[in-house]
């Protein structure tokens, strides 16, 4: 019977499902963390139990789901199959599900938290006037804040000229 119930379980299956509405701003200062680390670590910790609460839910979704199916299929009575998925079983069922499981809720938060601006220290104390620095001097600053950065790439160099020059009284 154990093979019957398991193969009653969809292929893929969605634990959790972030909706449009459902985002990260809230969570600024994790993410700069995050940013800071360069690990989703402290955002896995913070979510942990909204994301666990949810699965929970979907697990016993899906579980109710399954009983319904082999009460359909192989005739049993509901106390039966309640039995069979919510204890029997339950733990090859979960272990099934979980396997099987295709969302990822930090990637989906994150990809609706969409862009805003976060303050990442850097320690690098960048000089007032960098509006009227000479090109030297720029090209400079630039090298300094990839230094940091560890960026080795010229692909960023723009972007990073233009924020210094945007620092026109000085700052990190």
């Amino acid at each position: 019977m154990k093979a019957k119930i398991l193969a009653t379980i969809p292929q893929y299956v969605s634990l959790y499902e972030a909706d449009r509405g459902s985002d990260l701003k809230a969570y600024t200062d994790c993410l700069q963390m995050c940013i800071s680390n360069n690990s989703l670590d402290a955002l896995h910790e913070e979510l942990d139990d909204m994301i666990s609460a949810y699965e929970h839910e979907s697990l016993n979704y899906y579980k109710r789901t399954i009983q319904d199916a082999i009460i359909r299929e192989y005739g049993l009575e509901e106390d039966q199959a309640h039995s069979l998925v919510f204890e029997t079983y339950e733990d090859e069922i979960d272990e099934a599900l979980l396997a099987r499981n295709s969302s990822d809720a930090i990637g989906d938060l994150l990809a609706n938290t969409g862009k805003f601006s976060c303050f990442l220290d850097t320690g690098l104390a960048v000089e007032s006037g960098s509006c009227g620095w000479t090109g030297d001097e720029q090209n400079a600053w630039i090298e300094k804040v990839k230094g940091t950065l560890k960026i080795t790439s010229a692909q960023w160099d723009d972007a990073i000229r233009l924020m210094l020059l945007q620092v026109g009284y000085g700052g990190q």
